[in-house]
């Protein structure tokens, strides 16, 4: 599948297009961006507020998991460097097939975030971020945004 997505600037594009898609059947509006070179892929529209969002998109499944590297690269300058605090309000990871969303508990100074699509071999339930409790939703959105949601909804 990768071969037909091509490179990871294209991969991370029809990522943003999958996320806005799934966006609009909630009913939620967004706006792009008009540059490359600002912290957010999209704004969306949520009830009163406007979520700057970081859209991340990973195609990799290995043992039952999706992992999403949370950094952000400035191509021009070689570097990466992990989110802020502030920056963004939400980062939406997408896996082509679901859309997930975490806040900035859970991605703010990590590298990476890994989500359990399947049962885990050892039946293990803690110390996991199953794929449900991340899915995208209103009340998944609206959580985040009044940080209502569990750190990283471990143990579920």
């Amino acid at each position: 599948m990768s071969a037909i997505l091509g490179n990871a600037k294209r991969r991370g594009e029809l990522g943003v297009r999958v996320v806005i898609g799934e966006l609009a059947k909630l009913g939620i509006d967004v706006a792009l961006p008009l540059s490359d070179n600002l912290p957010v892929d999209l704004i969306c529209f949520l009830d009163d507020r406007l979520l700057r969002a970081q859209v991340k998109t990973s195609l990799t499944l290995r043992d039952g998991c999706v992992s999403w590297s949370l950094r952000t690269t400035n191509w021009h300058r070689g570097t990466h460097r992990k989110y802020a605090a502030g920056e963004i309000d939400v980062v939406l990871l997408c896996d082509m097939a679901h859309v997930y969303v975490i806040g900035p508990r859970d991605f703010v100074n990590r590298r990476s975030f890994t989500i359990r699509i399947g049962p885990a071999r050892n039946r293990q339930t803690r110390g996991i971020h199953d794929a449900d409790a991340f899915r995208l939703s209103i009340e998944r959105l609206r959580a985040v945004v009044a940080d209502r949601a569990a750190p990283s909804m471990m143990g579920r």
